[in-house]
């Protein structure tokens, strides 16, 4: 009996995280398309505005639901040992230009992009946080101003497709106090 009870709360928790079918979505998000989904809230923040240049950036993704419906998302991951996600953060300089992945981004990215991406969704009132170290993705080896902001695919109900929703745009300043020390 005890086996056949935990084998029926297994199945529920399944059949509950894939009660959605992947056929009724899109399989491409629309690029074109930005837009604000009610009751989604995308932050991206940092602990601090200025860093070392040496300092690792730990980038906060908070997703989080204020609505009374499921949001489904679509997101590209690859499995090892560890689930690695791939995040869209955009990092641009100053000069708004986009800055180049790092040796270790260019592998996730290559990586991921061999892979599924998998859909799942937030319930009402969830609230996810993630992060990311920023600089081992992108590189931000040069002292100056730079402008981050994440975007996720999301299925919009209003539009039924899935869509390009963005967050926030932050801004950091990056120093080598070392260069500044010798300098003085």
């Amino acid at each position: 009996m005890k086996h056949i009870i935990i084998t029926v709360l297994i199945l529920s928790v399944l059949v509950m995280r894939f009660s959605f079918c992947k056929d009724t979505l899109p399989e491409k998000p629309d690029e074109k398309i930005e837009s604000k989904i009610e009751d989604l809230n995308l932050i991206l923040k940092t602990e601090k505005t200025k860093y070392d240049i040496r300092e690792p950036i730990v980038v906060i993704i908070v997703v989080s639901n204020s609505g009374d419906e499921r949001i489904i998302y679509e997101v590209k991951y690859i499995h090892s040992k560890f689930r690695v996600y791939n995040f869209p953060l955009s990092v641009k300089n100053d000069k708004e230009k986009d800055m180049p992945l790092t040796e270790f981004g260019r592998q996730i990215q290559t990586t991921v992009s061999l892979k599924n991406s998998a859909q799942g969704s937030f319930g009402p009132g969830q609230i996810r946080e993630y992060s990311i170290i920023a600089n081992r993705h992108f590189d931000m080896t040069l002292a100056g101003k730079y402008k981050l902001t994440f975007s996720g695919s999301f299925y919009d109900k209003v539009t039924k497709s899935m869509v390009t929703v963005k967050s926030n745009e932050i801004e950091i300043e990056i120093s080598d106090k070392l260069e500044q020390e010798k300098e003085d």
